[in-house]
């Protein structure tokens, strides 16, 4: 999960606290993981379906 949170959310530059963390979503950064994991679960549902 700690790889997938930097794909849609900013890390604080100082060590997190319960006020900064976590950090808000942010669509626009998520939008391309959002595309690439649709693409993913697709292709799953897709495989299961064979």
């Amino acid at each position: 999960m700690e790889l997938a949170c930097r794909g849609y959310m900013d890390d604080p530059s100082e060590p997190p606290t319960p006020q900064t963390w976590p950090a808000p979503y942010r669509p626009d950064q998520a939008r391309p993981m959002r595309a690439a994991l649709t693409r993913v679960l697709n292709a799953c549902l897709i495989f299961a379906q064979a």
